[in-house]
């Protein structure tokens, strides 16, 4: 196991997660909320949904629509399209209230409350 200690300054893989015990950050990284962005260039609606979901401290994976043709067959007229804890939350514009509502409810369920 002494193996899985980054002394390179580097973190192991995610699926080595022996770094999490002497890493500082470790709870910031686990802890952090992720998205699923579907997008495509051109779209300002996206780049405002990428930008108040940073703001809320999610950190997103953008998915372009149109370099997949099945994606681009069920999103073509609705991006962007969010998703979060695998379930689809948001088509078009994100309300910021119904946003940060569902943050706190993810934060209360992560918490046990």
């Amino acid at each position: 196991m002494a193996d899985s200690v980054p002394r390179h300054g580097r973190l192991p893989p995610r699926r080595c997660v022996s770094w999490m015990v002497c890493n500082p950050l470790a709870p910031l990284i686990t802890n952090m909320l992720h998205a699923v962005l579907y997008t495509r260039r051109g779209c300002h609606l996206c780049d405002e949904a990428k930008a108040l979901l940073v703001e809320r401290g999610f950190q997103v994976q953008e998915v372009d629509i149109d370099q997949h043709p099945e994606l681009r067959a069920r999103y073509d007229t609705c991006v962007p399209v969010v998703q979060i804890e695998g379930k689809e939350r948001f088509r078009g514009r994100i309300h910021p209230l119904l946003l940060d509502r569902l943050i706190q409810g993810l934060k209360r369920q992560s918490s046990g409350d």
